[in-house]
């Protein structure tokens, strides 16, 4: 049971090794005389408009390098759902994220803590729109009043990225970072056509110290830092990228050491639609409760933490 658990708080905290790009873009022609036009000042361009993206993400887990996991086979997750922009920044989100588990492995979590496996298994739906989050989980709201199946908190005035990746795809200023970096280190290539787009897939391997350093180089906020030995983990990193400047596709692989055992995060990000018109509405007032409403903490201790409003982390 021991081993199961330290298993599973492992895949709870999974995010923290996912420190890659979600999106970037390349320079569309421009005319004789003009500056090439950066991704951050193309993404830019979106936010300032009244559309979104749609977004859909794919990771996987996996271990190597310790016999006592040989046996574990790690979940995925997926989430997906759309960002909705306007005066240069993200003002709504609504998504959806469940993990990916081999029914073996479904069973086996249970048995060694139930509670914690539905924690991990079962679907999140956090929507944020006028400036609160409402987050969704059928694990949670059986702890909820009668009637009650959202839960709410209010935020700070901006929806966060979600993805809990490096750069955030939608901070201009982190992106054109990122862009330094491909340009002066990585490697092009054509890309294949994605969201109708014929794109230019820009890859590098680097670290995860490097990549957050040249995400803050043009004035951006990474949205993971790593710290001592982390900062010299691997990374590597494919951005599809469009003539139109924006990012449809991103693929990264990260690994960190972890005792005996290698830990690599694989994921495919594809976001879509760039611009298209986004309907985001808050759930039926009937069915919310505000989370300074609750009767006590919805989790005690770490999973009370763990879960805490932030889409940013409850969708990782």
């Amino acid at each position: 049971m021991k081993r199961w658990t330290t298993l599973a708080a492992a895949v709870l905290a999974a995010p923290a090794l996912v420190a890659a790009g979600a999106g970037t873009a390349t320079a569309a022609p421009q005319k004789s005389g003009s500056a090439a036009l950066t991704p951050g000042d193309a993404v830019k361009r979106v936010l300032s408009g009244t559309g979104g993206v749609a977004i859909n993400q794919r990771s996987r887990l996996t271990v190597k390098g310790d016999k006592r996991l040989s046996d574990f086979k790690a979940p995925g997750q997926v989430t997906s759902g759309v960002l909705g922009f306007g005066g240069g920044k993200v003002t709504a989100l609504d998504l959806k994220s469940r993990m990916v588990v081999a029914p073996e492995v479904r069973e086996e979590i249970k048995k060694a803590d139930e509670e914690l496996a539905q924690l991990a298994l079962e679907p999140v739906h956090v929507i944020s729109v006028g400036n609160v989050n409402y987050v969704n989980s059928e694990f949670f709201a059986q702890y909820l009043p009668t009637g009650k199946t959202w839960v709410s908190s209010p935020t700070k005035g901006q929806a966060v990225w979600p993805l809990d990746t490096n750069p955030n795809a939608v901070d201009p200023a982190s992106l054109n970072g990122m862009w330094n970096l491909l340009t002066s280190k990585g490697t092009k290539k054509p890309g294949g056509t994605y969201d109708g787009v014929k794109t230019t897939v820009y890859g590098i391997k680097t670290t995860m110290g490097e990549l957050a350093k040249a995400e803050a180089s043009k004035g951006g906020k990474p949205v993971y830092v790593p710290k001592g030995k982390e900062a010299k983990s691997p990374v590597t990193i494919k951005i599809w990228l469009g003539s139109d400047q924006l990012p449809r596709r991103a693929q990264v692989s990260l690994s960190m050491k972890i005792g005996r055992a290698t830990l690599t995060q694989n994921s495919i990000t594809d976001l879509t639609a760039w611009g298209k018109p986004v309907n985001i509405t808050a759930p039926d007032p009937s069915l919310v409760i505000s989370a300074e409403d609750l009767p006590q903490p919805l989790f005690p201790g770490l999973l009370d933490d763990a879960l805490r409003l932030d889409p940013k982390r409850v969708l990782s």
